[in-house]
């Protein structure tokens, strides 16, 4: 009897321990489900930016720059200005918020054909209106990440080529250091330009003002010249009337004496 209970007692435990089991398998599966559920459910809740009819590339991205982006938009390395903003007329990228970015490369003029580019660049515009750009996006190597500020917008993934987790922080850093050298530089030949510039325009005055005194110092010696001339010229005038005029003034004066007689 002994034996028979010990028996039943086991066979209790063991059908407890399957039917935990079971549950517990029941219970993993179905958490997995959920969560793949939820998880699937959120990819197709992402909103989208840019087309995705026809578009050469597919990010999911999430923002997590710690500010609200307003503008979004791509250029070729190659060109200097932006087109327009993808994002829609007064719609927000939230902070937080992932997405997924279609992009299009552009047709060149020439047999339609995708234009040929050595990479591409993002500026983001903020709500604040200030503006960040991402450079030479990695597109061909991104298939999810997430953008980040910190001095710099930048952008932390997994590489689709090497696997590796790649942040893009410090090669930004170096972009905008290079930058600042550059704009500093640009600063600096500006203001010698225009130091320059000063300076051969006071010199064009000063040299006009010395050529406008000379000239008034010749035109001044010229009319002194001309109104000696003159001087000289009615002096001589003069001298020439009274010369012609003296035997007439003396024959008159003294009269004429014949024979003693006075006419």
């Amino acid at each position: 009897m002994g034996r028979g209970k010990g028996m039943k007692k086991k066979l209790i435990l063991l059908l407890c321990v399957c039917v935990f089991g079971s549950m517990s398998t029941i219970t993993g599966c179905s958490e997995k489900k959920e969560a793949k559920k939820e998880e699937t459910e959120q990819k197709k809740e992402l909103k989208k930016i840019g087309e995705e009819k026809g578009s050469d590339y597919k990010i999911e991205l999430k923002n997590s720059t710690g500010k609200k982006i307003t503008g979004i938009s791509v250029k070729l390395i190659e060109t200097t200005e932006y087109p327009e903003n993808m994002l829609k007329n007064g719609e927000i990228y939230e902070v937080g918020e992932s997405r997924e970015l279609y992009y299009t490369v552009p047709e060149s003029n020439v047999g339609g054909e995708k234009e040929l580019t050595s990479g591409y660049d993002i500026q983001l515009t903020f709500e604040d209106n200030s503006t960040a750009e991402l450079h030479s996006f990695p597109f061909e190597d991104i298939k999810k990440g997430e953008i980040c500020f910190d001095e710099v917008a930048y952008v932390k993934y997994t590489s689709v080529s090497s696997k590796d987790k790649v942040e893009t922080k410090e090669a930004e850093l170096a972009i905008k250091t290079e930058k600042e050298a550059e704009a500093k530089a640009a600063a600096e030949a500006a203001a010698q330009a225009a130091a320059e510039e000063a300076a051969r325009q006071e010199a064009e005055e000063e040299a006009a003002r010395q050529a406008a005194e000379e000239a008034a110092r010749q035109a001044a010696e010229e009319e002194a010249a001309r109104q000696a001339a003159e001087e000289a010229a009615r002096a001589e005038e003069q001298q020439n009337s009274n010369t012609q005029s003296s035997p007439e003034e003396s024959n008159s004066g003294d009269g004429c004496v014949q024979d003693g007689l006075l006419w």
